[in-house]
């Protein structure tokens, strides 16, 4: 029901020490531009009041979730300069809102009627607008999960004043000021000329080698911005102005704070913004994106910064207190082996400069992918995919999944068959695996040709390497249970997986590295079955081309030789090997049935007879190793249709499975 009467801010949602709020009460009348163009979209005006200010008409956009998508929380978004458009503007942003609402998060595009600064007395009572509007979208439109702003610029500097003035901590769960705030010290920033103090901490607050430009220091005494206290205000008044003034909270125990700047960004909000992310006190991160300037939703690569930040803040693992982040790295700590310990601080010890030294980039390494190896040997061991030399698995072992595959049905939360239950497919691995699987879940949901009882679980994380999945004892299993739980099923039902494991800094020659990761991998299906009941089939595949790598994370040719991991698994399981043991007609059951998922390595720029290829750009620059938004989508397209053509899965994978 719409509101006739006022919507004031709750005093109960204020911390003492904050400025006071105003109230919102939403019009009749409908938005001039309309819904926007995203789908599922509405839109309502409002008119904001504040004390001391002439009341501000605003335009809100709201998005709704996909359908059939868990409800992750809210995304508020701010667009720059004085707000008076919508953030999501351009297609390219439109589609990062139509991505926000796949991955089940309402989102709120505001746009001011003129613009919220309005030369009354200052920047920050002029921020109340905001602030007043973010808690009526808590309290109105907000419908659980956690409550997310991101802002680029000037609507970063609204997120700024609605933390350390208006105590907006008390709602927010994640803050994701991007490209400032400009504003944060404008003492600093609007003088004519550097004071040594500014001059000394602009050039010296940015990281080495963050950017690539100069930012600059000044805004100058012309700004607009400069001018909103007074037209010629003192270094006094604008530091009471500024996001960083002497009374600013600076500590929000509830708010995940990050802070992203594109790599381009030549102007001062770089360093101004700074001002304030290195005083907070309580969580944050800060991060420079490559080839993005001041506008960062403008670039792929900043939209997708924008996108995982999100998705980071609002998962189980990252969103929660800092103290329990710590906790999980002590309890996975204290769980490995004295010899991985010792390995891991190995790596780190190791000079990253000296090691791409004495490992270039390479576009392709000469090693033939398996399928094309055939009946060939590398070091000493046949290729194929299958025991033989084969890309195809032995009859028997194939019928034996298609047997495994008819039993797979839509469960209840018990592992019941039920009509109205759900068939549950996990990922399991690292960092890369959950990287890739989030696009595959997307693309998922965008396929009308899937089973509506299926439900896609990301159960990877980053850093939870085969060492680590091993281990039941590990917190990585307290996780998947925690997704498992969001998604709103169960373990029980779980019937299928995706496995792509590694282990970090590997070095023995062949086939040494392998051959551990082989070990973890049995010990990591053990755990998924005993934790899994109803589990039936694992898809494994092994890593992508690891020439590009700038570091010993996981370089050729070990990326190349974790495809003999998974070969000699599943070899072992057609051996009849009882820790593999599928069939509870003979034994107990260990591991579900194994099968090759698609095969991801191809020989860099060379491609596979399938045409599969890998060029840098499909890598992050980071490290060459991580997958790109390009290398993300190139392996989830593939994982797609891999199950869409599978014997396996097409008794239960796709919308007529069963007819």
């Amino acid at each position: 029901m719409k509101l006739a009467a006022a919507w004031v801010a709750l005093a109960l949602a204020v911390p003492a020490t904050a400025a006071s709020l105003g109230k919102v009460v939403e019009l009749p009348e409908a938005c001039p531009a309309g819904a926007g163009p995203v789908a599922r979209s509405a839109c309502r005006q409002v008119m904001v009041s504040c004390p001391g200010l002439k009341d501000l008409r605003a335009q809100v956009r709201i998005t709704e979730p996909a359908a059939g998508r868990q409800r992750r929380g809210t995304v508020v978004l701010g667009s720059g300069g004085n707000g008076a458009g919508f953030y999501a503007g351009q297609a390219a942003v439109q589609a990062l809102v139509g991505e926000l609402a796949e991955m089940g998060f309402l989102v709120v595009d505001r746009a001011w009627d003129g613009g919220w600064v309005t030369q009354e007395g200052g920047l920050k009572p002029e921020a109340c607008r905001y602030a007043t509007l973010l808690t009526w979208i808590h309290g109105t439109l907000h419908r659980g999960g956690k409550f997310v702003a991101t802002g680029n610029s000037g609507g970063s500097a609204e997120i700024g004043y609605a933390l350390t003035t208006y105590g907006r901590g008390a709602i927010l769960d994640v803050a994701i000021p991007t490209s400032g705030p400009p504003v944060a010290r404008l003492d600093y920033t609007c003088a004519a000329q550097a004071t040594p103090e500014w001059a000394a901490l602009c050039a010296s607050i940015v990281p080495a080698g963050a950017m690539q430009c100069k930012p600059g220091c000044m805004l100058g005494p012309n700004n607009g911005v400069c001018k909103q206290v007074s037209p010629q205000p003192t270094p006094a008044q604008l530091l009471e102005d500024s996001v960083v003034h002497p009374d600013a909270a600076l500590d929000y125990p509830k708010t995940r704070l990050y802070f992203l700047f594109g790599a381009l960004d030549c102007g001062e909000p770089v360093p101004a913004g700074l001002t304030w992310a290195t005083k907070i006190t309580s969580e944050k991160a800060i991060q420079f994106v490559p080839r993005t300037p001041h506008a960062l939703m403008s670039t792929a690569e900043g939209r997708e910064a924008i996108r995982k930040a999100i998705d980071q803040g609002t998962s189980s693992v990252a969103a929660a207190p800092a103290q329990e982040q710590q906790e999980f790295r002590r309890r996975t700590m204290e769980l490995i082996t004295p010899e991985q310990r010792a390995h891991m601080q190995a790596n780190g010890k190791i000079d990253r400069k000296a090691w791409m030294a004495a490992h270039p980039a390479r576009e392709s390494t000469g090693s033939i992918p398996l399928p094309e190896l055939g009946k060939g040997a590398y070091r000493g061991q046949q290729g194929g995919l299958y025991p033989g030399g084969e890309n195809a698995p032995p009859p028997a072992h194939r019928k034996a999944g298609l047997a495994q595959a008819r039993r797979i049905v839509p469960l209840d939360a018990a592992g019941r068959p039920a009509a109205d239950g759900k068939i549950v497919m996990i990922s399991v691995g690292m960092s890369n695996t959950t990287m890739k699987f989030q696009v595959f879940q997307k693309m998922a949901a965008a396929d009308g040709r899937l089973n509506p009882k299926l439900v896609l679980v990301d159960g990877a994380q980053g850093g939870q390497v085969a060492w680590i999945t091993a281990n039941p004892k590990m917190p990585f299993w307290e996780v998947v249970d925690s997704r498992l739980e969001a998604a709103g099923v169960t373990r029980n039902q779980v019937q299928a997986a995706w496995v792509l494991q590694a282990n970090p800094g590997p070095m023995r020659p062949f086939p040494a590295e392998a051959k551990e990761l082989q070990a973890n991998l049995v010990g990591t299906l053990h755990v998924m079955q005993e934790r899994l009941p109803n589990l039936r089939i694992a898809w494994l595949s092994s890593r992508t081309y690891g020439g590009y790598a700038t570091s010993p994370l996981n370089p050729e040719p070990f990326a190349y030789e974790s495809g003999f991991t998974v070969k000699w698994l599943i070899a072992d399981q057609i051996a009849g090997r009882p820790e593999l043991n599928y069939d509870s007609a003979k034994g107990p059951v260990r591991a579900p049935w194994l099968a090759w998922g698609p095969y991801l390595w191809a020989d860099g720029i060379k491609a596979n007879k399938d045409g599969l290829s890998y060029a840098r750009e499909d890598y992050t620059e980071q490290d060459g190793t991580h997958p790109s938004p390009l290398g993300r989508a190139k392996v989830a397209a593939r994982l797609l249709q891999f199950l869409k053509t599978d014997p396996a899965s097409a008794p239960w994978f796709p919308a007529d499975a069963g007819r």
